[in-house]
């Protein structure tokens, strides 16, 4: 934790969990508790961001998944929002329920788990591709598969844009 207490930083190359489970504060796996975590920084490995319920971090990082492979999680208790930058891959913000947007950056999935889960690209102009059965969106994880799961509404952006339902009913 820096001096001013804002940025969390697990810097290694080990995977860290990180639970978000209230405002600017939770765990890293589940033994490290921290409050005034306005920023969380994973480091090389795989990091997982979950929110434990309708939380945010206030920081203007908020979650920066490193170098590694950074997923975040959305609780399974509230709707959330995934708000995707129009012009940065692995960008963005992240609102789930009611509780104010969290930036993101350097995230190379988005997990939803609530009935109501949502990928926004309403600020983009260029047309955005979201395929349910591959698992790719437009600037996540640079548009590769298994990199969005468990979101089941999109909102599109001005251009055409395509939706690609699974197999299963959608």
């Amino acid at each position: 934790e820096d001096t001013a207490g804002n940025l969390i930083y697990m810097n290694s190359s080990d995977a860290h969990n990180y639970t978000i489970s209230s405002d600017n504060g939770g765990t890293i796996d589940t033994n490290i508790t921290f409050t005034g975590g306005h920023n969380l920084q994973g480091g090389s490995g795989t990091d997982n961001f979950t929110f434990g319920g309708e939380y945010a971090l206030g920081g203007t990082t908020g979650i920066h998944g490193g170098t590694g492979t950074g997923t975040i999680t959305g609780p399974a208790s509230a709707s959330t929002v995934w708000v995707v930058d129009a012009t940065t891959n692995n960008k963005g913000t992240v609102a789930p329920g009611a509780a104010s947007t969290t930036p993101y950056q350097s995230i190379t999935h988005l997990v939803g788990q609530a009935s109501e889960d949502a990928l926004d690209y309403s600020a983009h102009s260029s047309a955005v591709t979201v395929n349910y059965a591959t698992g790719s969106a437009t600037n996540v994880n640079s548009g590769t598969g298994s990199s969005v799961s468990g979101i089941v509404k999109v909102i599109g952006g001005t251009a055409a844009n395509a939706l690609t339902g699974a197999a299963s009913t959608d």
